[in-house]
């Protein structure tokens, strides 16, 4: 596996570890949850678009309990139900869509409330 893959999964599995559950109790980390729903929907796209096999992003996640665990696995399983592409413009645009759909909806839910 190359640096990406690495580079990637250590990025998912720290942000995993420094947010899990701090946030999701947190009324004023609102914000900063979102913004970390962002990055995190950004990184799995990107995994995806890179080639890095489903199981192995899964594994990180495992280590989560309850909705934390829930909400990460469909921002996981959302980016890998859409397709790889080649080109370096599009793969770009869907991941920047991943995030924005997924910033969006937190944003969403958090002034629902």
């Amino acid at each position: 596996m190359g640096w990406n893959y690495v580079k990637i999964k250590m990025i998912i599995s720290a942000t995993l570890l420094v947010f899990s559950g701090e946030l999701l109790a947190s009324e004023s980390g609102n914000d900063d949850y979102c913004l970390m729903i962002n990055d995190m929907a950004g990184k799995m796209m990107e995994a995806r678009q890179l080639g890095i096999p489903l199981a192995e992003m899964k594994k990180p996640l495992n280590a989560l309990k309850g909705a934390e665990k829930d909400l990460f696995t469909d921002i996981l399983i959302s980016a890998y139900e859409k397709p790889r592409f080649n080109g370096e413009e599009i793969r770009k645009r869907y991941i920047t869509e991943h995030q924005n759909d997924w910033y969006m909806n937190c944003i969403k839910v958090y002034q629902s409330k």
